[in-house]
């Protein structure tokens, strides 16, 4: 009777494909065969989840790899997430009891790096060294394909910051990633120490990744933009999420990105003082300004307000200009801005024909109070029959006007004005005709940085 080792690769490799990922490790103890076929499944994907009730496994996935080196090879996805840590001046510890750290210590050394004896310094501190672990992960990656790095990875930490500067600049003994298409590179605002949000110099650092296709980013706007090292080469950049980075700095960015599709962008106007670059003025004609770069081809989202509702309350803006130049970016089939900025700053939204593009299959329309440049979580201005007034001219003419609409979604943000109308969302439906119309909550964007099995 044939042996299961002896099947074809193939079809041993579609088989161990069903097996759960947690009973991959039982897999390769079988025999070496198996573990051959079972090892690229077992560490395609690398999910190190650290928060205040969770230290992720990092010694033993470390210990691991740098015994068997061939495994980095395998690695397509690595994630570092983590929700950021309570305000506590403690941070949850590492056990590193009977741990012997020569062998990570040897392999940092092995790099070369110009900062090796700080990141040595990081490993010998014990409990407290997961960053300079995580730091010698990903100083080891070469193949993989998608890279996810957030929150308390890097709030008020930089050694990891310093591996992808060295991996991408040098110099250093570091495998350059040679297959890297998705980087995504994310930290919420530390409200109690602001020089933890002066990434500037780390994010941008990612622009010269040659191979990446897909940036997810946050920023703190600078004082002055410069590029570290010359412009980059974006041609190979088709996707981008940018989040913070003023108008005038994204258009720095955009001028470069020729083949850029899709698009999100969230600037946050807050009037911060810590930041040089936040402004009181909303400049409609400016932004669509800005996004001509890429009109040829691009998905667009804008979100506009603070960053936490609370502080939503009477914040005051001077607001220019309208969207209407938007009806000339002709390719974009998915918008996403707050209903209430499309007339610019007149008090009452306008028949959205006049600024959305024909060529728009999907709408989103955020329920964004803001009229004669104040923005409230409690405006009466604008309500459920204003949204109404909106949609439903728009579905009379349907199709004469944006004949390529498949669906309208119109988000209610923590306020709830929407939810106290517990006719609307019956009534929008019964205005539709040719496209669906949906009402659904509003989450302010945030990192999607999971890919695959959580």
């Amino acid at each position: 009777m044939a042996q299961f080792s002896d099947f074809p690769n193939e079809i041993i490799d579609h088989i161990l494909s069903f097996v759960p990922r947690c009973d991959l490790p039982n897999i390769c103890l079988v025999n070496k065969s198996l573990q051959v076929s079972a090892d690229p499944l077992l560490y395609s994907t690398i999910l190190l989840d650290w928060h205040f009730f969770h230290i992720p496994p990092i010694i033993p996935l470390l210990r691991t790899l740098l015994q068997r080196p061939e495994l980095f090879a395998y690695v397509k996805t690595v994630s570092l997430h983590g929700e950021p840590f309570p305000s506590r001046p403690e941070t949850p510890l590492l056990d590193m009891t009977n741990i012997a750290l020569d062998d990570f210590i040897a392999a940092i050394e092995r790099t070369q790096a110009p900062f090796t004896d700080y990141w040595v310094r990081k490993v010998r501190l014990g409990g407290t060294c997961i960053e300079a672990l995580a730091g010698l992960l990903i100083a080891n990656l070469s193949k993989t394909t998608r890279l996810a790095i957030n929150h308390n990875f890097i709030n008020g930490r930089h050694l990891i910051q310093k591996v992808l500067q060295a991996k991408i600049f040098g110099p250093c003994q570091m495998p350059p990633f040679s297959n890297l298409k998705d980087i995504r590179y994310y930290q919420n605002r530390d409200p109690s120490f602001a020089r933890y949000n002066v990434i500037f110099d780390d994010a941008i650092s990612l622009f010269y990744l040659p191979t990446v296709t897909h940036i997810s980013v946050s920023f703190w706007n600078p004082e002055v933009f410069q590029w570290p090292a010359g412009e980059p080469h974006l041609d190979h950049l088709t996707s981008l999420d940018i989040q913070w980075l003023c108008d005038a700095f994204v258009a720095k960015i955009l001028s470069l990105t020729r083949n850029l599709k899709s698009l999100f962008w969230t600037w946050h106007f807050e009037n911060d003082p810590d930041d040089p670059w936040d402004s009181s003025t909303i400049d409609f004609d400016n932004i669509v300004a800005v996004l001509s770069h890429v009109k040829e081809s691009l998905r667009f989202r804008l979100d506009v307000g603070p960053e936490e509702f609370e502080d939503w309350d009477e914040l005051e803006f001077t607001v220019l200009g309208s969207f209407s130049g938007l009806r000339d970016f002709d390719r974009i089939t998915h918008l996403d801005v707050p209903l209430t900025s499309l007339p610019g700053s007149g008090p009452k939204p306008l028949p959205l024909e006049q600024y959305v593009p024909d060529s728009v299959e999907i709408l989103s329309l955020p329920d964004v109070a803001f009229c004669e440049g104040r923005v409230t979580e409690d405006w009466s201005g604008f309500g459920a029959d204003d949204i109404v007034s909106v949609i439903q001219p728009l579905a009379e003419t349907y199709p004469t006007t944006l004949p390529r609409l498949r669906c309208i979604n119109v988000f209610d943000t923590k306020t709830g004005s929407f939810k106290r109308d517990a006719n609307l969302d019956a009534r929008l439906k019964e205005i539709s005709s040719g496209f669906d119309v949906q009402l659904l909550p509003y989450e302010l964007p945030g990192p999607r940085f999971y890919f695959g099995e959580g």
